[in-house]
């Protein structure tokens, strides 16, 4: 997920970056936020001149740092390379990437539904707004749960949970903590599901609230009697 470009090939890339003309460049900049691979739609939501946004990537299609992979029902497009992707994004400043994942999240759900859950809770958590980012979280893991994708759903489980720690929403930690175990056992792994409802039995013990101990108390019943 995580790619350290050398020194010199990170110099190439931000040079030839840097040689745009500013608006391109800024276009470019806003299109790795979005990500890899962006449509038109999703860009002009962010630029700040979205009507000269058709002159800017045939500008960097030209440039062969990004490429059009398909024009119907709208134009799409990717960057040429990861590296490029990386590069381009580590050419912005930390405290603008937020304001513009933030303004892409709030873009992204006023026009989809559950299917872009993943999307939107990256993003909001980019954006520094974790409350925001919760449901979504939820919702991508229950939802990758329900197709079988356990590595996936556990993995939103794992991002969501401390998120729901600090708001202490009783409700919201046994779903969390009661899938994850969930999606534990359907990998097989018994004792971290069981560890995990050890955790929620604890917590509630901590914090006083029965309503945990006892999804846990059921939960760990249930593990054992399967």
């Amino acid at each position: 997920a995580s790619i350290e470009l050398p020194a010199s090939l990170q110099a190439l890339l931000t040079a030839r970056i840097d040689r745009l003309e500013e608006d391109t460049r800024r276009a470019l900049q806003v299109a790795s936020v979005v990500g890899r691979a962006f449509s038109r739609s999703s860009l002009a939501a962010l630029v700040e001149q979205p009507d000269h946004l058709d002159r800017h990537l045939l500008e960097l299609q030209r440039m062969e740092l990004v490429r059009e992979v398909t024009r119907l029902p709208e134009p799409e497009y990717v960057f040429h390379h990861t590296l490029t992707h990386e590069a381009t994004y580590n050419t912005i400043l930390v405290k603008e990437r937020r304001v513009l994942h933030l303004r892409m999240a709030e873009a992204l759900e006023q026009q989809s539904g559950d299917g872009a859950a993943a999307t939107l809770a990256h993003h909001f958590l980019e954006g520094n707004a974790p409350a925001r980012a919760l449901p979504y979280l939820m919702t991508a893991a229950d939802t990758a749960l329900r197709l079988n994708a356990t590595a996936e759903a556990i993995a939103h489980y794992q991002r969501a949970l401390p998120i729901a720690l600090e708001q202490n929403d009783a409700e919201c930690l046994i779903h969390l903590y009661s899938a994850r175990g969930r999606a534990l056992e359907l990998e097989s792994r018994f004792a971290e599901a069981d560890a995990v409802f050890a955790e929620l039995e604890r917590l509630g013990q901590e914090r006083g609230q029965q309503a945990l101990e006892l999804a846990a108390v059921i939960a760990q019943g249930r593990l054992r009697a399967n």
